[in-house]
């Protein structure tokens, strides 16, 4: 799927592994997002694809987020185009009809802690690494998304020590507060991501899209705008051949068969 210098692409049945690999702590730089980007385009034309992993090639490091190298080079301009385009590939996740998932075995830090909190599920390895906000030692902040985006999970004083006082976590940490949502043991760990990515996989798409728009979508509005729009929503699943699936299947006992539509 693709040719690309710095990610990998895989399917198997209707999941996507959208596979970090640039050596050594996978950094991120313009050419890393490019390639993301039409990937992500590459995946969302492909219909059979519902859930979309997103790792990294050593299991060591998730990503050590932006290289610092380059960013002692850019400007004004291009430190704004490296953040939006961090900032856009998130909100791609988050448009997307398909479910996103981070899967991390090593430290997430900096951008890589950005795309992972920008995806719909966070599974870690239940090892020894770091997640955290490192950008304050550098005199900055994390520009692509991470403060709004922990702030929404975790809260404002969580996200605040972990951006204003370069705070790590472990993963049983970040467990226990929410920024991440399973911790699976490193002998099952293989085993419990695909597991959980086929479950959703199979799952009525229609219904986990519309999920996922009731979320992001009424998360900044007032309760009767929320309610108004579910109910919205909920119009347009009630005509659903899933919907019809679905209540078929239970009168008759079965496990349903959803179609997407």
């Amino acid at each position: 799927m693709g040719d690309f210098d710095y990610i990998e692409l895989k399917k198997t049945d209707r999941v996507a592994h959208l596979i970090m690999n640039h050596p050594p702590a996978n950094t991120l730089n313009l050419s890393v997002e490019n390639e993301m980007s039409r990937a992500l385009h590459l995946l969302e034309d492909d219909g059979n694809i519902q859930v979309v992993v997103i790792g990294s090639a050593n299991s060591k490091m998730f990503s050590a987020g932006a290289d610092i190298s380059l960013l002692k080079q850019f400007n004004h301009e291009e430190m704004d185009i490296f953040c939006r385009k961090m900032k856009n590939l998130i909100l791609s996740f988050r448009k997307s009809n398909k479910v996103f998932i981070a899967s991390i075995e090593g430290h997430c830090l900096g951008g890589g802690l950005e795309l992972a909190l920008g995806c719909d599920l966070r599974v870690a390895k239940d090892t020894k690494f770091q997640i955290g906000f490192p950008e304050v030692n550098l005199g900055l902040f994390p520009g692509g998304g991470g403060i709004p985006l922990a702030g929404d999970l975790i809260g404002m004083q969580r996200t605040f020590r972990m951006a204003a006082l370069g705070e790590t976590l472990t993963a049983a940490d970040a467990l226990q507060c929410g920024l991440i949502d399973y911790l699976f043991p490193p002998e099952a760990y293989a085993k419990k991501l695909d597991e959980l990515a086929c479950t959703i996989a199979q799952k009525p798409t229609v219904a986990i899209a519309s999920i996922k728009r009731l979320i992001y979508s009424t998360l900044r509005m007032n309760m009767a705008e929320a309610f108004e729009y579910e109910s919205d929503i909920m119009k347009q699943l009630l005509g659903t051949d899933d919907f019809r699936e679905g209540i078929a299947a239970f009168k008759e006992k079965r496990a349903p068969v959803f179609s997407g539509r």
